[in-house]
């Protein structure tokens, strides 16, 4: 039994390695595909406002950040890069848009997870009565 548990650990651990392995993958990646887009916007006429469009200060903090970055950030800038702006069609736009797919699947998603239990819980939750207590109390009589 020992030996299972002990195996089971490993595994977990292993698995949580993995994960994090492959988050920085993506970080990295992100990383590489936002520097190839700073260079293609270079100093276009219209490049501050693409960075301020895409968030891309949010977005750099976020890639660096690896596998500890914030998934609700990472997906709200996202969103801007899947808005259909005119303009985002470009290739360039697409290696960050896929880069960032890639990255926010990567992301532990605990707090979103944690925020549906709790709005989940809000909507279905009864209040006990009296008359269903005792009968609760009933069955675990019996």
């Amino acid at each position: 039994m020992r030996r299972l548990l002990v195996c089971c650990f490993i595994c977990f651990c292993g698995l949580s390695i993995l994960s994090t392995a492959r988050a920085q993958d993506t970080g990295l990646d992100l990383m590489l595909q936002v520097q190839r887009m700073q260079q293609w916007l270079g100093t276009s006429p219209h490049a501050e406002g693409w960075r301020r469009y895409l968030m891309l200060n949010q977005l750099e903090s976020q890639a660096v950040k690896s596998w500890r970055g914030n998934s609700k950030v990472v997906n709200a800038i996202a969103r801007q890069f899947e808005s259909g702006q005119p303009g985002l069609e470009h290739p360039v736009f697409e290696g960050v848009r896929q880069a960032l797919r890639n990255h926010a699947q990567q992301l532990p998603n605990a707090n979103a997870d944690v925020e549906s239990a709790l709005a989940n819980a809000r909507q279905s939750y009864v209040p006990n009565s009296p008359d269903r207590l005792r009968g609760e109390l009933v069955k675990l009589q019996d």
